[in-house]
């Protein structure tokens, strides 16, 4: 039946209301028909519907002054099943999926009512044929987004009210039964819930009788308490803050609680943090305890896209630790300076400005360790680097500043700076057009390298002695060392390589040692002997030059054998010899001033020292060497291949196997020498069976005898004992590191299915043929996966022996032996359930080591997790239940118990 005043359409209708106002003509339409009444005009396409007012609809408003009723813009409709216009009431009904849109306004329902009347839209669901509403209400405005029962919004003012809405506010989840939306934006919510659970019905939720939201802000409660799966915890909160700011916004950080055995009930890891703005912010955190310890670790963070970032720490806390009065009382002072800087190489491509600093006292991680890894180190390094490229980037220049501190032993070493400064390979004699063939001499190569240093080794609370005295400055070690190289390589008879190279070095230093023998008594007789030797440090610029030059020819020898029938399909035997000799005059005369000798008494005798080395005083780039040296040294490298076959690789058929990565075999002969000319024969190999276990192998043997006091003598081994070599030294070591996860099982698996697919399928007389063909064709979608889990075995072997000969020629061999196993890995029990462990076993001492078991567990909207390490320095466990949300991170509990309390 069709009323009067209305206008009804279906099935499907949009339409665009432009200024639907004081409309009173009476219209009729049938199912699907338009009427075209008066001079209003109603255009209908397939599927939309335009409505305008004709020029001859006279309505007379006084000129500038708009309508109180009149749209800022186009209202469009859309709705799936049916649309009523009632033009007395100024109202329009849809039904079913009805969608409107105007400004930045959206609103979806299976039942909309739009008063253009008293400007308001009306939503809400409908039940379908069980009586369960569907089509609930879904509102947009902007970022603004919920689904509610009932809606009702005035779109002039812009406000409204909202009946059982559920809204995404930042990272969490608002429930109001009754919900005001005011023109400012805001929202009063009576009796609600806030979460941060996305599941339809949450696990938990924080519950409150009223609270208002400012979007892009914050959330404010007032009397609120906890609830966890509809049971209600007898907590309550006066009100309730939640900051929803889709930026970084400043704020307090909630401590956390707890108790330790030797400092008593604690707050750690609170504070404030602030934003700065975009680029940088500050965060204070402390801890305090009710035994007397307390810290305090500022940390500043800074960031400029495309330029630069970094971060600044800094810790300082006081460690009150047993009773007082006690022997086990303990009290220390400690501080932890960290920073570091990392330019992007896009901010200037040729230069850098690095920076990794990490200095603290020695007891600092005892007790204020971040992790495991913390408290087990005990040695760090730090480092200031600038990087710059001179002369047309052919130059490079590096300025480091650099620490390495051991918390153990106390000891430092600072270079304070340290500089070096290098050309790239210059080729003087090398024709800028090359015509014909190339000459030997325009391979001729110049190399220049400049490295200074500024370094003191000490320990800390020396340095901090020398710092308080103002003496840190005579306390360091400095030099400076120019090194040029010459060289020339060539081939002769196409085979060989021969390089000569030209070496020259020179050392600036601004302290030198001067040595002296001093009698003991000022009325020394004749046969008063008594006395030592007095080193001074002198003050003053000494340089100490020298050159060397040398010749090396190398080549390569291939042996192939080649086998026709059986697996093994080639063996590849590559030999690379090499022959260098190489000359440094003697540098030890008094003419060059870098020797000086003094006359000892006590051996009758003249003594002779470098003027580099001696007392406190060691040259940081070393000495000039005293004696003149003709060096032959002769080494040979090994590599050897296999080819077998591979009936997985049906391109090639073969694959190749590396059976000795490398071998070599060394040794020496100084021609200048008077005795001992031969060094020992040093051998050394590695290599890598089965792609899974590291074989390294080193040993060292010398060709020369010892007396009864174990010193080296000028008579062959062999002349005592038919021996060729005698043995120093040998080392073996076998390391195994082996991964297996169910992603790599998985890969396995695809390649065998893969391979097999048709064979297995086809071959097989179980379900019909398209079954069959079906699974050759898909066979991962038959395959049962596990759970996903990984798993990584560590293993090392190391067989070392050192050998000491007696005075009667007797031999003691001290082994050295180091055997241990490891296993990390981690299991998902369930989808829910994870199992970590890492675990190590020392199997010469049959003890196991450091262990640690980790499990967790996730809820969803929360996580448990427990640690617990049985033994060790590190023993102690925790467990931890939080919930998952950055937004609620002090929403946790936690229990412990840590190695400090053992």
């Amino acid at each position: 039946m069709i009323r009067q005043k209305e206008i009804f359409f279906r099935p499907r209708v949009v339409c665009l209301l432009l200024l639907f106002l004081y409309g009173s003509t009476v219209l009729f339409a049938q199912e699907g028909e338009v009427v075209r009444v008066d001079t209003t005009s109603f255009e209908a396409a397939s599927d939309s519907l335009r409505i305008s007012m004709a020029d001859s609809l006279k309505i007379n408003h006084q000129e500038g002054t708009p309508s109180k009723n009149q749209l800022e813009d186009v209202v469009e409709c859309l709705s799936m099943d049916s649309l009523i216009f009632d033009i007395e009431s100024q109202s329009v009904f849809m039904y079913k999926g009805a969608k409107i849109d105007y400004l930045d306004i959206h609103i979806e329902a299976d039942y909309v009512q739009i008063d253009f009347a008293k400007n308001i839209a009306s939503a809400r669901g409908l039940p379908d044929s069980s009586g369960k509403f569907v089509g609930m209400p879904l509102f947009k405005n902007n970022d603004l987004e919920f689904t509610s029962k009932e809606i009702a919004y005035n779109y002039r003012t812009e406000e409204g009210v909202i009946k059982d809405v559920r809204t995404e506010e930042g990272e969490g989840f608002l429930h109001g039964d009754v919900v005001k939306k005011l023109q400012d934006n805001t929202s009063n919510m009576g009796q609600g819930w806030y979460t941060t659970c996305s599941a339809k019905e949450p696990h938990f939720c924080l519950k409150y009788n009223k609270a208002r939201v400012i979007p892009d802000d914050k959330v404010v409660t007032g009397l609120a308490w906890i609830e966890i799966e509809d049971v209600p915890l007898p907590v309550g909160l006066p009100f309730g803050l939640f900051p929803i700011a889709k930026g970084a916004t400043s704020g307090i950080v909630i401590p956390r609680y707890g108790e330790q055995e030797n400092r008593g009930f604690y707050l750690e890891e609170g504070g404030y943090y602030w934003h700065i703005n975009d680029y940088m912010d500050l965060k204070v955190l402390g801890d305090i305890y009710t035994r007397g310890s307390w810290a305090v670790k500022p940390s500043f963070r800074y960031k400029l896209r495309y330029k630069f970032s970094g971060s600044f720490y800094f810790g300082y806390a006081v460690n009150k630790v047993g009773q007082p009065n006690t022997s086990s009382y303990r009290e220390s002072r400690d501080f932890n300076i960290r920073w570091t800087h990392v330019q992007d190489p896009k901010a200037r491509p040729n230069s850098s400005f690095n920076a990794n600093v990490n200095f603290k006292s020695s007891n600092f991680n005892t007790f204020n360790p971040v992790s495991t890894t913390d408290y087990l180190s005990n040695t760090y390094q730090s480092s200031i680097a600038y990087q710059t490229k001179l002369f047309n980037k052919k130059g490079n220049l590096t300025l480091n500043a650099g620490l390495t501190q051991n918390t153990k032993s106390g000891s430092l070493n600072i270079n304070l700076p340290s500089l070096s400064f290098s050309l790239q390979r210059l080729y003087p004699f090398k024709r800028k057009k090359a015509t014909g063939k190339k000459r030997w001499y325009e391979d001729l190569s110049l190399q220049y390298n400049m490295a200074a240093q500024n370094t003191i080794n000490t320990t800390d609370t020396l340095f901090m002695d020398y710092f308080r005295r103002g003496t840190l400055s005579q306390h360091f070690n400095n030099g400076i060392k120019h090194s040029v190289r010459i060289q020339s390589p060539m081939k002769i008879l196409k085979y060989i390589n021969v390089t000569n190279s030209f070496n020259y070095t020179d050392r600036w230093y601004f302290r030198s040692v001067r040595q002296k023998w001093v009698y003991d008594s000022l009325f020394s007789g004749t046969y008063d002997l008594s006395g030592h030797v007095q080193t001074d440090t002198v003050s003053g610029f000494v340089r100490g030059a020298d050159y060397s030059i040398a010749s090396s020819l190398s080549t390569k020898l291939y042996g192939m054998f080649n086998f026709k029938r059986g697996v093994l399909k080639a063996v590849r035997h590559v030999v690379t010899p090499s022959v260098s000799l190489s000359y440094t005059p003697d540098f030890g005369d008094e003419k060059h001033g870098y020797y000086k000798d003094y006359f000892d008494p006590t051996r009758g005798e003249f003594v002779t020292y470098s003027i580099f080395d001696g007392g406190n005083y060691s040259a940081i780039y070393g000495g000039v060497p005293a004696r003149e040296q003709g060096l032959v040294s002769f080494n040979i490298g090994n590599n050897l291949e296999i080819k077998v076959r591979d009936r997985s690789d049906t391109l090639v058929g073969t694959r190749k196997v590396k059976i000795i990565d490398n071998f070599n075999l060394s040794t020496s002969y100084d021609m200048t020498r008077d005795s001992l000319r031969w060094n020992p024969l040093r051998l050394s190999g590695r290599t890598k069976l089965f792609n899974l276990i590291n074989v390294t192998y080193a040993a060292s043997y010398d060709p020369y005898a010892l007396d009864s006091l174990g010193r080296r003598i000028n008579t062959f081994q062999y002349a005592v004992d038919k021996r060729l070599f005698r043995p120093s030294s040998t080392s073996y070591q076998f390391s195994l590191s082996y991964s297996l996860s169910s992603n790599k099982l998985r890969s396995w698996r695809e390649k065998r299915a893969e391979r097999d697919k048709t064979r297995a399928a086809l071959n097989s007389k179980l379900g019909t043929e398209e079954e069959r063909m079906e699974i050759a064709e898909n066979p991962e979608m038959f395959l049962d996966w596990d759970n996903p889990w990984n798993i990584n075995i560590g293993y090392n072997l190391r067989l070392g022996a050192a050998y000491r000969y007696g005075r009667y020629g007797e031999v003691t061999k001290t082994p050295s032996y180091i055997h241990t196993i490891s296993a990390r890995g981690d299991v998902n029990i369930t989808p829910k359930w994870k199992v970590a462990f890492n675990t190590n076993y020392d199997l010469a001492k049959m003890e196991l080591s450091y262990t640690r078991f980790d499990i967790h567990r996730d809820l969803h909207c929360w996580e448990m997790s427990f640690q617990w390490t049985p033994m060790g320095y590190t023993k102690g466990w925790e467990f931890m239940i939080r919930a998952k949300s950055s937004l609620l991170q002090d929403l946790k509990l936690t229990r412990k118990k840590d190695f400090r309390e053992y």
